[in-house]
């Protein structure tokens, strides 16, 4: 089975950087020729130089990045991915919650409940067809900002309770990392990490014993190596 990710937290807390290697900050990342990223929001990445390494050509004539709001594309796109493009073993979502904000902007005039049950399926579709996916080196990295919910954690960010109350997104992951910085007095420099289980303050989650502490640094890379040793029972 194909792992899926998700990475939580507000903007600015090293969500997109914790992808790409970067020596001076210490971050392996994921291996970029085996990367293809959907950019849901379609801002501009934050990685130097990265239009050289990521191509919006056609996925089947070797592009490894797309920008599309489009949840049906996205679909397609992972089914493609899984069979076709053996090549790429990470996808990465991006600002995976536009795809339910950006329909609640398209469909502000439309009345009545349910516009809600659409808006909501198309945040929930991508995921259900990651979940099926097959091919077990492929891993699907969901990357959302946070919000509070009632009962005073940090969870995913959706289009509102009417859509919590149908869809917990958290129950359909088993990792979920929440992205957070703590400002370092003594190097005058911010510390960036997730949270890889329940605080008190977020509903983080990951399996017992993939992960070796409450916080790990900010790396794809890392956390990846970490789920493949779980995996194998290394």
């Amino acid at each position: 089975m194909a792992e899926m990710i998700a990475l939580v937290g507000p903007p600015g807390r090293g969500k997109s950087t914790s992808i790409f290697p970067n020596k001076e900050l210490n971050i392996t990342g994921l291996d970029l020729k085996k990367t293809l990223i959907i950019n849901v929001s379609g801002k501009s990445l934050s990685m130097r130089g990265w239009k050289k390494v990521f191509t919006d050509k056609p996925i089947k004539e070797g592009g490894n990045y797309i920008v599309s709001h489009d949840s049906e594309l996205i679909c397609n796109i992972l089914k493609y991915i899984e069979k076709d493009r053996l090549d790429i073993e990470n996808i990465i979502i991006e600002d995976a919650q536009y795809l339910m904000g950006f329909a609640v902007m398209e469909k502000a005039k439309q009345t009545g409940w349910d516009k809600w049950n659409i808006i909501g399926d198309i945040g929930f579709k991508p995921i259900d067809v990651a979940k099926d996916l097959k091919r077990d080196n492929l891993f699907i990295w969901f990357i959302y900002h946070e919000e509070k919910s009632d009962d005073g954690e940090v969870k995913i960010k959706t289009a509102g309770r009417m859509i919590d109350n149908t869809i917990t997104l958290e129950g359909l992951f088993n990792t979920i990392l929440f992205a957070n910085m703590e400002f370092d007095a003594l190097t005058k420099k911010p510390n960036y990490f997730y949270i890889t289980n329940a605080d008190g303050k977020t509903k983080a989650r990951s399996k017992y014993g993939t992960f070796k502490s409450l916080r790990i640094p900010n790396d794809l890379g890392l956390v990846k190596e970490a789920i493949r040793q779980y995996n194998i029972g290394e």
